[in-house]
């Protein structure tokens, strides 16, 4: 299982594209890094609104200086690394919270309304933060992300079941999914990128991108998400082996796997 944690790559304070999520799948778990332009060590002045609130004014109060200016990239745009600045941080807890606002609960079905599911604390700038208790698919991956294009909302994958919920109504926009596996996030191209272990989907603002072909018998492997190329291994039961694909995230083409082409 596979989940790129697109949302957590940008510095809360001041947007900037890191190389590694900054706080880690859960949320919980910093890197204690620097960010290169503003300074802000993840997990230290970022740990809550106020505290990003504070250094974002430092660091505006200093023109916008660089921490490391050696690391500033060539042609570089303050309004366009502002626009990653995320809207929201967001904690996976172990469960419901015994105090407190109660949780609000998600469901495609609302037949188990009343049971523990995948529980995520969202805090915002400009609302309190609150509690989702979003139900469970059969199986698959846990993540959180911003979405690609509408940095106020959350996309949520609980076992596999996606939720998109916009933060400061707590309000639904829509359910999708139920097996998904593997998740990744392509901000640069407003995408979002869904596998079940059997074939991929890439979703954009306009809908439904493309659909891949299948290209695995049961399950894949070793995926990585290279520049335009997604690869991986894909299984096959003939002799328990393994057989490796590319996929073009811009068109969804396919190269390789272990599923023949010409099945259905």
């Amino acid at each position: 299982m596979v989940v790129d944690k697109g949302a957590e790559h940008d510095c809360r304070v001041c947007g900037l594209r890191q190389d590694e999520s900054i706080w880690g799948a859960d949320g919980r778990c910093p890197t204690y890094d620097i960010c290169a332009c503003c300074g802000c060590e993840f997990g230290y002045e970022d740990c809550d609104p106020a505290g990003v609130r504070r250094h974002r004014e430092s660091w505006v109060a200093s023109g916008h200086e660089w921490f490391l200016p050696a690391e500033r990239p060539d042609g570089w745009r303050l309004e366009d690394q502002l626009a990653n600045v995320p809207r929201f941080t967001f904690k996976i807890l172990p469960g419901l919270p015994g105090t407190g606002e109660p949780a609000e609960t998600f469901s495609p079905t609302a037949k188990r309304l009343h049971s523990e599911h995948f529980v995520v604390e969202f805090s915002g700038p400009s609302w309190p933060s609150w509690v989702g208790n979003f139900e469970a698919g059969t199986f698959g991956a846990n993540a959180v992300f911003a979405h690609p294009t509408h940095r106020d909302l959350a996309v949520v994958i609980a076992e596999g079941l996606g939720y998109v919920v916009e933060l400061e109504t707590r309000t639904l926009v829509r359910s999708f999914g139920g097996q998904i596996a593997d998740v990744f996030s392509l901000p640069d191209r407003e995408a979002m990128i869904f596998g079940n272990g059997l074939w991929f989907e890439c979703h954009g603002p306009e809908g439904l991108r493309w659909t891949t072909r299948r290209i695995s018998w049961d399950g894949m492997t070793e995926l990585a998400l290279d520049g335009v190329r997604l690869r991986g291994q894909a299984y096959s039961p003939l002799g328990d082996t393994w057989s490796p694909f590319e996929l073009d995230v811009d068109t969804g083409e396919v190269e390789g796997g272990s599923y023949p082409p010409d099945l259905p």
